[in-house]
């Protein structure tokens, strides 16, 4: 993967690159009852809605793109001949655990799809970002049913066949603690909604050991011109330069073939001017 580095040039040049770090991940493959424990929970926003829970692999579910155990609903019930019998009405919410997100960028990521049972069968779905302030004084199932028909979701679609990767944005909750709740809506036909591959991640600060084999920035300090050179290993993609207070003063968008870039500062001048800098001497304490 490619890599941006920033780089100040004021009181020494230094760099630094964003990762991702995994925050929180839940792909079903352990106890049952631990999952429960950690907080998932399914709730039955119609008093008549068929189950949900964990679902072990089948056929039917890896061909959907799934691996191992999901999570996820149904729109039907097996009636007493062993077919399914469609339940009208079909409303169950299913929560995941509380994630406390960090300060910065933060998303979260989750397949989702729906297996069909019969013809044209789909999966009416929508998903909803939940700081934990939101549940203050949701404590039935009829409340919360009430504050999700009021509330905008994050994602919403009918889907049928293939699962997807959707990614979600949860930046705007920084420093709050959030879950995400998954709502399978009635259906006009039998459907299994399932979702699975939980994955929250956070923008890191990532600063790997630059050493001369490595990256190169040179004559520090300068006002005239500085050379970077990155050798083949470290694989860079831009470099961002900055002024005392931070802010971007020019952006370079660099080619594979460019190990070695001679970079014209001019516009640094009217920044940062070294030679203008006035010199202090330190008093000796009396």
């Amino acid at each position: 993967m490619k890599k941006s580095i920033t780089t100040a040039l004021c009181l020494g040049l230094f760099s630094c690159v964003y990762a991702q770090e995994t925050l929180y991940s839940q792909d079903f493959e352990g106890n049952n009852d631990d999952i429960f424990a950690n907080g998932w929970d399914v709730i039955n926003l119609y008093e008549n809605a068929p189950e949900g829970g964990i679902f072990s692999p089948a056929a039917s579910i890896q061909a959907a793109g799934f691996t191992g155990k999901t999570f996820g609903g149904l729109t039907f019930e097996i009636g007493p001949s062993s077919f399914p019998v469609h339940v009208p009405g079909t409303d169950i919410a299913f929560k995941t655990e509380d994630y406390d997100l960090p300060a910065g960028n933060s998303t979260i990521s989750y397949r989702v799809g729906s297996i069909a049972i019969g013809a044209n069968s789909s999966s009416h779905y929508s998903v909803y970002i939940m700081a934990s302030s939101e549940f203050i004084g949701i404590d039935t199932e009829a409340s919360l049913k009430a504050y999700l028909d009021t509330k905008i979701p994050a994602d919403a679609a009918t889907i049928s066949g293939q699962s997807s990767t959707i990614t979600l944005d949860l930046t705007p909750y920084a420093q709050q603690t959030v879950s995400l709740i998954f709502r399978l809506h009635d259906s006009p036909t039998n459907a299994l909604l399932l979702f699975d591959d939980i994955i929250v991640k956070a923008e890191t600060l990532d600063t790997p050991d630059l050493n001369a084999n490595q990256f190169a920035v040179y004559p520090n300090p300068t006002n005239h011109k500085v050379t970077v050179n990155a050798s083949n290993a470290f694989d860079i993609d831009s470099i961002t330069i900055t002024d005392l207070n931070g802010r971007a003063s020019k952006i370079i968008r660099l080619t594979v073939l460019q190990a070695w870039s001679s970079i014209w500062t001019k516009w640094l001048q009217e920044l940062i001017s070294w030679a203008s800098l006035p010199s202090k001497e330190l008093l000796p304490r009396k």
